[in-house]
């Protein structure tokens, strides 16, 4: 994990470009902490660190680091915001204990441009992304982490007691091992509940509730989107210059499948934000050879398994290649350092995954503790055997020297024509797919089509075909320009998880979820690579004398000087002027809607019949999907602390179901609550009609054929009554 450092003068261009360390002009001479001209003709010297990233990367660790601690308090099932915070200052104290022992740090300079790019993206994502959906409906994932959260707030542990479990009475759950959607019972004796998921983003949703109630978590991910936003434009222009930081801050934040996630309390848009931010810090460090942004990254991989179980794909990922680049010999102490920030926050993953949220684990098809230690140890063992096997190899692809990662000449122009040819092959692969026959899955307990054979057409409507073609603009820009390593570690994972998604999405077939899985690494990577396209084309008509085959050259000269730079400005321009009138006509629809607004109401106003503390019985689902039952039942008992039960499902039995629970709670009143039909007459109970609900919720459209484009309005309806003795 080694950068060059052999400095040259200026290429003379007044743009900013993508410049490999090896024509990086010289730094200026410092001023106190300072540079006295940091940037020069828009080109930063990469072997610094500008105000914005220091900021962005900052906050974004910061945000990591209450996370992490959130969820440690959790796990010892003493949560409360004081600890959190005093986990919190351990963690930022032990960072500037790592900070202090790796070394000097770089120059910061200021980059007013760069600052003028970030305010501007920023300005936009909170723009786009803000208010967040006040989803506060127990029908689907979302419901489950604010739930989660909320759970985590109040009673200071990721495992909790069902107080109706806990007791004698009798208990009917939604499904088999559940008590309502995503509420998991995982010891049915002793009443203990253990949510669906992986928690960290949970644990954050529960400081978030501390510090501003539902609201505060409501606005959680909008936050957390922006800064993900920030930390790609910070990448695009360290690698790419100005053009392309621009036009990734416009681009990531009006696109529609990031606008969805960054206002839908997923934990997708946070796990980029810990992705995005662990590949800046290890640019930073392979540019400044500072070693403290390793350690940071590999935390903050490893803090991405903590947040969700594919997350171990990208620590073994990381493994895999740290492996090689030993190998290799080019495994430095920035590679230790990084292996160190991974394995701390790696094993508290592991056994997260392993111990706490196991069922989870199992559930999603991952594979036993023991398959992923002995991946890691293979990686191990074999990077030790190949590597003086290796030695010829090495030399020859990546040179002699043993401080640097760039690859010799002629492997480098092969090998990147063998990535351009594999990309365009694929891309191509995927356009006939659907000739040859439809994919299936099952899809809650039905055999559906998966259409992952029309997977590229799907992007299609989120991306449009230019953009599409532009991505292909960008692995080109990447593979046939001089390499550096910066470039390979933040386009690398999103060519090879891409493929992986497109193959087999391995979740619900309607659009609005079947675009998440893109969110938390591969969206990022193909905004950016569209973002380096963009950048390319920008100026293509100052060096198309080195880009262009020696016939269009000569062509090309014939022509007024001013005309190829004009016309490749024109074209950057319209494509990004197109891209962009695209996505906000598909995003600007998401800002005005606000998935099961008002959810959170209804269920207060329910709670409130009973001064807060109330007993409520629910009829069973009478209509599929979204049903008053599963939208409210859950979320009165975690998110407003009510005693909430479905009814037996026998009807013969209620009467004795209601009864038992009458009893039990009688200093408690006890309502029932009905969609269709009237209580039945119950031998020694009262009921008493008290209020009927009855309005409307928005949610997105869903399908699976079309891209979902407006929300519809949902009826709910439902009758509570109380219940007396006499």
């Amino acid at each position: 994990m080694e950068a060059t450092s052999r400095p040259a003068a200026p290429s003379g261009t007044a743009e900013s470009t993508p410049v490999p360390l090896e024509e990086t002009p010289a730094p200026r001479r410092a001023s106190g902490f300072w540079t006295e001209r940091p940037v020069r003709r828009g080109v930063l010297d990469p072997r610094t660190v500008t105000v914005g990233e220091v900021a962005v990367f900052g906050i974004a660790v910061l945000v990591g680091i209450v996370a992490v601690a959130s969820l440690a308090a959790a796990h010892l099932h003493h949560y409360s915001l004081g600890l959190a915070a005093a986990f919190t200052l351990i963690g930022l104290v032990v960072l500037g204990v790592v900070a202090v022992v790796a070394g000097r740090p770089p120059r910061v300079v200021l980059d007013l441009p760069g600052l003028a790019i970030l305010a501007g993206a920023g300005i936009l994502a909170l723009f786009m992304f803000l208010p967040g959906y006040h989803y506060a409906a127990g029908d689907r994932d979302p419901g489950g982490y604010m739930m989660t959260g909320s759970a985590i707030a109040h009673t200071g542990s990721v495992e909790f007691t069902d107080p109706v479990l806990a007791s004698d009475l009798p208990v009917q759950v939604q499904s088999p091992g559940a008590r309502f959607r995503g509420i998991w019972i995982s010891d049915q004796a002793a009443g203990t509940i253990t949510p669906q998921f992986y928690h960290l983003w949970s644990a954050l949703l529960a400081t978030a509730n501390k510090l501003h109630g539902f609201a505060g978590q409501s606005n959680t991910d909008p936050l957390v989107g922006v800064i993900g936003v920030l930390l790609l434009v910070c990448l695009a222009r360290r690698v790419g210059g100005l053009v392309a930081a621009g036009a990734a801050g416009l681009l990531m934040s009006t696109h529609m499948m990031q606008v969805w996630q960054a206002k839908y309390p997923t934990a997708e848009v946070f796990t980029q934000m810990l992705y995005v931010g662990a590949v800046l810090g290890l640019v930073i460090a392979l540019q400044t050879r500072w070693r403290w942004p390793a350690f940071v990254a590999g935390a903050l991989i490893g803090a991405g398994w903590l947040a969700r179980p594919d997350g171990v794909l990208l620590v073994l990922l990381a493994v895999g290649i740290g492996a090689t680049l030993y190998v290799l010999r080019r495994f430095d102490a920035r590679g230790w350092w990084f292996a160190g920030g991974l394995g701390l926050v790696g094993l508290y993953g592991a056994y997260q995954a392993y111990g706490p949220a196991e069922l989870y684990t199992r559930a999603n098809g991952i594979p036993k503790l023991t398959v992923i230690a002995g991946l890691v140890a293979l990686c191990v063992v074999g990077a030790l055997v190949l590597r003086p096997v290796f030695d010829r190899l090495s030399t020859r692809v990546v040179g002699r020297r043993t401080d640097e990662i760039e690859v010799t000449p002629t492997w480098q122009s092969r090998l990147g024509w063998a990535v351009v040819g594999l990309y365009v092959f694929l891309f191509g692969l995927a356009l006939i797919r659907p000739a040859f026959g439809a994919d299936y899955i099952n899809y809650l307990g039905k055999i559906i089509p998966s259409y992952d054979e029309r997977s590229v057409y799907w992007l299609s409507w989120f991306f449009t075909w230019p953009g599409l073609l532009l991505i292909l603009v960008g692995i080109a820009a990447v593979a046939l320009q001089r390499w550096t390593p910066a470039v390979w570690v933040m386009v690398l994972p999103t060519l090879l998880l891409v493929p992986v998604y497109m193959y087999h999405a391995k979740n619900s077939p309607f659009l609005m979820w079947w675009g998440r899985r893109y969110v938390s690494t591969a969206l990022p990577g193909m905004v950016l690579l569209m973002a380096l396209g963009l950048a390319a084309v920008f100026h293509l008509g100052w060096r198309y004398r080195s880009v262009l085959p020696a016939f269009l050259v000569r062509a090309v000269d014939r022509l007024p000087l001013a005309l190829p730079r004009v016309a490749s400005v024109g074209a950057a321009a319209l494509t990004t002027a197109f891209l962009l009138t695209i996505y906000l006509h598909q995003s600007l629809p998401l800002r005005q809607h606000d998935e099961w607004g008002g959810s959170y109401f209804v269920a207060k106003d329910v709670a409130a019949l009973g001064n807060n503390d109330g007993v409520f019985l629910w009829q069973r689902d009478q209509y599929c999907c979204a049903a008053p039952p599963t939208l409210f039942a859950g979320p009165l008992w975690l998110e407003q602390g009510q005693i909430s039960v479905l009814f037996p499902s026998s009807d013969k039995i209620l009467p004795g179901y209601v009864k038992a629970y009458v009893t039990h709670f009688p200093d408690k009143p006890v309502f029932l609550i009905y969609q269709k039909g009237e209580p039945p007459a119950m031998p020694g109970l009262t009921v008493t009609k008290v209020q009927e609900f009855a309005g409307t919720l928005p949610r997105w459209g869903e399908s699976s054929i079309t891209r979902p484009a407006s929300a519809i309005q949902i009826p709910y309806n439902f009758t509570v009554y109380r219940v007396t003795t006499g």
